[in-house]
């Protein structure tokens, strides 16, 4: 009983991991979601999700930021697409493993949050703000606007901080929460 009751409380853990971050929905991660074997695309899209097909023998796909985002939850939580429903990101497995404790874990959380925000606001100072689009599609539509206009020293000065806040965004991403990288537990 007491092994299901820590198994319960990681679980819980868990949720609350997840609950804080809202990194795999709100366009941080990825750029849109594929849509698996089972996934009823009329039936998501009836429930808001803006799902597109970009080739008759390719797999619809679902924009990020997911419109059923709210905060830090699912508005369709119970009939979200499979893929949303297998996904763990990476930190989330090292804390289910042990490697990393639940305050670390809330500490990248919180890290990339602030990380996120400050994309957000030098996107805005430049005139972005299109939240329907993920912050690296905003980012690049962004730079190509830039550099059509040849900006000047302010908006150079702000896309500079802007260029190293997205490497630095996706430095942390790539190395926390892509789902391709786990740390080395080898030792």
């Amino acid at each position: 009983m007491n092994q299901l009751q820590t198994s319960n409380s990681d679980i819980a853990a868990g949720e609350e991991l997840c609950l804080a971050c809202g990194l795999c929905c709100n366009g941080a991660i990825f750029a849109d979601v594929q849509l698996l074997a089972g996934d009823d695309a009329e039936r998501l899209t009836k429930l808001g999700l803006v799902v597109k097909c970009s080739g008759p023998n390719r797999n619809p796909k679902f924009v990020q930021p997911c419109i059923a985002h709210d905060g830090c939850r699912c508005r369709i939580y119970n009939e979200r697409p499979s893929y949303c429903r297998q996904f763990d990101c990476a930190l989330l497995k090292s804390f289910r493993r042990g490697s990393v404790g639940k305050e670390a874990a809330l500490q990248v959380i919180d890290t990339a949050r602030e990380r996120v925000a400050l994309v957000k606001e030098l996107l805005r100072k430049l005139g972005d703000r299109d939240a329907t689009l993920s912050l690296g599609a905003r980012f690049r539509r962004t730079a190509k606007r830039l550099e059509r206009r040849r900006p000047d020293t302010a908006n150079s000065d702000l896309f500079s901080q802007l260029t190293l806040a997205v490497h630095d965004l996706n430095r942390l991403v790539e190395a926390e929460f892509y789902p391709g990288h786990l740390p080395d537990s080898s030792g």
